[in-house]
């Protein structure tokens, strides 16, 4: 017999001056069986941090499909998409799926940051992470978060998937390029230093490239390393392989 969800309650006082929220809340969550006390704190973090009208904690570990937290607007709109820690296998199979039952391209974006590894062999692991955290930024200028996947695999390599009706390799060039642009911008690590670190990016695209998970990240992987071994700071295109 499978374990039921604990159900939980919380009482929240928010008190941010920068944003002017003064609330008081009451908070109802459901604890699912394989979930941890530090990651349900982590969920009410993410809700303080985050609040507005409208957010609300999802199912959670019970849905493949849903955030922790999200605020859809009256329209059904999703408005704000929270996810705790890196989206998994599962979501990029699913958004592969989705694809091809509607008929989609799913682009697979392979980034492998260069430079990064003599920043923390040079200033440490704290500069890196101030590296990361800014680097996460810089993606989240580039890509949706509302629908555009991104998972750090580990260490300076990045995926990206984006779902997309009318594949445009040019547009999806320029948007490569003008992410490659904004990752080479120099990144504060303190009040005197800065640093700066580049990109290599290989893509792969679905149905045309593949239409398994492994074999597109494999694909775009590739492409990845043809622009490593090539001069490093480029884009290539599984399809160009193919010619």
């Amino acid at each position: 017999m499978a374990l039921k969800s604990t159900i939980m309650k919380a009482q929240l006082s928010l008190s941010d001056m920068d944003r002017h929220v003064y609330q008081d809340t009451n908070l109802t969550l459901a604890q699912h069986p394989s979930e941890t006390d530090q990651r349900l704190m982590i969920r009410l973090l993410a809700f303080a941090l985050n609040y507005c009208d409208g957010l609300e904690f999802t199912k959670g570990l019970s849905a493949d499909d849903e955030p922790e937290l999200w605020h859809v607007n009256y329209s059904e709109e999703i408005e704000l998409w929270i996810e705790l820690g890196l989206p998994d296998e599962k979501r990029l199979k699913k958004a592969l799926r989705e694809c091809a039952k509607h008929g989609q391209h799913l682009v697979l974006i392979m980034i492998d940051l260069d430079k990064f590894k003599p920043i923390n062999d040079t200033y440490g692991h704290e500069a890196g992470d101030k590296v990361l955290i800014e680097i996460a930024n810089r993606f989240k200028k580039r890509f949706n978060n509302n629908t555009d996947i991104c998972i750090r695999l580990g260490g300076d390599e990045f995926i990206v998937a984006q779902q997309i009706n009318n594949y445009d390799k040019s547009a999806t060039q320029n948007q490569a390029i003008a992410l490659l642009d904004e990752l080479q911008q120099d990144i504060s690590i303190s009040q005197t230093k800065k640093c700066a670190v580049g990109a290599s990016i290989g893509i792969a695209v679905a149905p045309n490239d593949g239409n398994e998970l492994l074999e597109l990240m494999f694909n775009a992987d590739q492409m990845l390393y043809q622009v490593k071994e090539t001069g490093r700071g480029n884009v290539a295109f599984y399809d160009e392989l193919k010619k």
